[in-house]
């Protein structure tokens, strides 16, 4: 998300003119990497102009960046006490409150960086997993919603929108959403576990069997993969193929409890 605010307030600086020069440099160094320079141009910029949210903002990117999460937070709660439009600084002191483990926080901080930019899609999305965190589905998939406004192919939001209504119970709309996804990425594997898995909440099992079989393919790796595709060929009849499906799962993940697996093979039933 950081990726896109700094091309925003890029532009924003840009528009700024005169004066605006340390603020262009810093930035200048902190896509080159140079987090050290970068930070003393901002430092200058802030020094010159003291009630300027902008340095503050930069500087809690940096912070971010050095792994300094407090100090990130402290920046960003200066810039927004300056300037309480600035969206981005709300979005980014919201994620800090939320790996923090300080939801409700999070939360009041993604709703005023929604209402300083109702246009932000790292706003609306940030939103989205603050609602995600807190449970709050119907609120979860009404954010992501708006982050797709934004950006109608992003596939991060489309797969979270289609969890959001998984959870919710809303099988038809997450079923769509996970196919767009898998029509974007049809080379991701988490987007055809996805889509295999909600096809099979939905009792559409040989779809299912398809697409978590495309998973597995695409990430032999991929245990939990492995465990939905057991599951479904056993509703299928497919014992031979619930078996060599628990066989991979159990070589991914050789401390899991047997006695479930064992007995469901028992008492599978070919059909």
């Amino acid at each position: 998300m950081i990726a896109h605010m700094l091309t925003q307030l890029a532009l924003w600086v840009l528009a700024a003119g005169a004066g605006a020069g340390p603020l262009e440099r810093g930035e200048a160094l902190l896509e080159k990497g140079d987090l050290s320079g970068a930070r003393t141009a901002f430092s200058e910029a802030q020094r010159a102009a003291p009630k300027d949210a902008r340095p503050y903002y930069y500087l809690g990117v940096i912070a971010e960046k050095q792994g300094d999460p407090r100090a990130a937070s402290t920046h960003y709660e200066k810039a927004v006490a300056l300037d309480p439009k600035l969206a981005e600084a709300w979005t980014n002191l919201s994620a800090l409150d939320l790996a923090a483990g300080r939801p409700d926080d999070a939360l009041k901080a993604a709703l005023r960086a929604t209402a300083a930019r109702p246009d932000s899609f790292e706003a609306w999305f940030n939103l989205g997993l603050v609602h995600d965190a807190l449970k709050r589905h119907a609120e979860a998939i009404r954010a992501y919603s708006s982050a797709l406004k934004q950006k109608p192919n992003d596939l991060d939001t489309l797969v979270n929108l289609g969890a959001a209504e998984r959870r919710a119970g809303s099988l038809d709309g997450a079923i769509g959403h996970f196919q767009q996804a898998v029509r974007l990425a049809p080379k991701d594997a988490q987007a055809h576990y996805n889509l295999g898995a909600c096809l099979s909440d939905a009792g559409k099992l040989d779809d299912a069997a398809r697409e978590i079989r495309t998973a597995v393919t695409i990430d032999a790796k991929y245990a939990l993969a492995w465990r939905r595709l057991a599951s479904v060929e056993l509703k299928r009849g497919r014992c031979e193929g619930a078996r060599a499906a628990f066989a991979e799962f159990f070589k991914l993940a050789p401390k899991s409890p047997r006695g479930e697996a064992d007995d469901a093979l028992k008492a599978c039933k070919p059909r």
